[in-house]
């Protein structure tokens, strides 16, 4: 097959991609696919909660507690540097059953961990599965839904997950006080969550984009066809004729190099810091400060209760860009107004450093940084080729788990030298320099993937 004739399967899969509704099929599909960023969610809060409390099992220190949740982001940065490209080679897929495989064992095992250096290895393997999961999930979210609406439904998933936030901490206010050892529990609830999922993403259909572009032509359009059967079901008659779209895609070799090359490392160059400002921002507020809390003499109720309180609000807040990001305000915007939103209340605090006020303004400012992640979730893959979507963003990920393992050990560390002050002020330093980062790459509302990548400048 020539390249002319390849470009017109990949057009014609992604003509009949732009002209799907929203049915109870599509939606099924994508809540079962996304269901893999509960376990990302169910990570990082689980071990904000359970890793003071699995240091006093093992009777080492709270900066050897934190360190269980940096060893955990270790892992996760490994599985996505490296899971990515399987996804782009191997399939979106496949790699879902598989880490969902490794994740959940893993955890079930971690539940039985006799002594800190098990369950310190656990937690690396662990992350490793769960690392892999992620960029293939961005990736296949973004490539089964149509321009006109991909952002919307994008972050509606996310406003529903992450409601898992505040109920894993409340889970962990309930489980942990029981027992000294009451924290094993929190690691059986997620291995065993996993075990349904992997049978439901059995029926999950393969990414038609992925099998176009690593030339499974066939294959592409009999999936394709039999999710317009599916929706056409749902619908009660006949999709209409697909659009002609003039797209001429721009396209690359699978390879991690070709992240770093031309038009695509011009957007890695951008992406690299910004995945690691923003995910280290995330964890710095919303995992780290139930260490950073007990550093500063908090109890470890206390910490709990402030994890509740920024888990709800991480939760509540999380709605807004799902009015927002296919607007005029696109993503950028929606990044922009949530970081201003974030500063403001860490000034606030600031000015006025009660107990109430840290509750009240680390709501905010967890709802924030996570309006924040999420949008660079979805707005970083749009960016890239069909080709290496997977793999730059696997690669992007690694920098994201680079802030992200940081995080807890230089929050307890900045608590401990400057106070929950420091805390802020390093918030807001993060926060400004993504803001101006953000300016670097281009905006992609409401625009079809291979439009976006098409251009040949940024």
């Amino acid at each position: 097959m020539t390249e002319s004739e390849k470009e017109k399967v990949l057009q014609e899969i992604v003509a009949r991609i732009e002209r799907l509704p929203i049915t109870k099929y599509i939606w099924m599909v994508f809540l079962i696919a996304s269901f893999g960023y509960f376990f990302d969610f169910f990570e990082v809060s689980m071990m904000g909660a359970v890793a003071p409390a699995a240091a006093k099992t093992f009777h080492v220190s709270t900066a050897a507690g934190a360190l269980l949740i940096t060893i955990t982001l270790l892992g996760m940065l490994i599985g996505a540097a490296i899971g990515g490209y399987l996804a782009d080679k191997y399939g979106r897929k496949r790699m879902f059953m598989i880490t969902l495989i490794g994740w959940g064992s893993l955890s079930l095992i971690t539940a039985a961990s006799p002594n800190y250096i098990i369950m310190f290895i656990l937690r690396l393997l662990t992350g490793v599965f769960l690392g892999i999961e992620i960029p293939t999930l961005d990736s296949y979210l973004n490539e089964i839904l149509p321009s006109k609406m991909r952002g919307k439904y994008f972050q509606v998933v996310f406003a529903i997950f992450e409601w898992y936030v505040p109920v894993i901490f409340a889970l962990g206010l309930i489980i942990i006080p029981l027992s000294p050892q009451a924290w094993r529990y929190m690691f059986i609830i997620g291995g065993i969550t996993a075990i349904p999922l992997w049978a439901a993403r059995i029926i999950l259909p393969e990414s038609p984009r992925w099998l176009a572009v690593r030339g499974k032509y066939d294959e592409a359009k009999a999936v394709m066809t039999s999710i317009e059967k599916h929706i056409e079901s749902d619908i009660h008659k006949k999709l209409p004729s697909p659009p002609i779209l003039p797209l001429q895609p721009f396209t690359s070799q699978l390879s991690v190099k070709e992240v770093f090359k031309g038009r695509n490392g011009k957007l890695t160059a951008f992406w690299l810091p910004i995945y690691f400002l923003s995910f280290f921002g995330w964890y710095f507020f919303i995992t780290a400060l139930p260490s950073i809390l007990i550093a500063r003499g908090f109890t470890i109720i206390h910490s709990l209760e402030y994890g509740l309180a920024s888990g709800i609000g991480a939760a509540a807040l999380a709605l807004p860009p799902v009015f927002t990001i296919d607007t005029k305000i696109g993503r950028r915007g929606t990044m922009i107004y949530s970081i201003i939103i974030m500063i403001i209340a860490a000034g606030i605090y600031l000015a006025i450093p009660t107990k109430f006020i840290l509750l009240i303004a680390g709501a905010i400012i967890s709802g924030m940084v996570t309006i924040w992640a999420d949008v660079v979730h979805q707005w970083g893959p749009e960016t890239y080729t069909n080709d290496i979507r997977a793999t730059a963003t696997g690669v992007n990920y690694a920098a994201a788990r680079a802030g992200a393992a940081l995080a807890p050990y230089v929050g307890v560390v900045i608590a401990q030298t400057y106070g929950l002050v420091g805390v802020y002020i390093t918030g807001i330093i993060i926060a400004l320099v993504t803001l101006t980062l953000a300016f670097g790459v281009p905006e992609t509302r409401r625009r079809i993937l291979e439009e976006i990548t098409a251009r040949q400048t940024i």
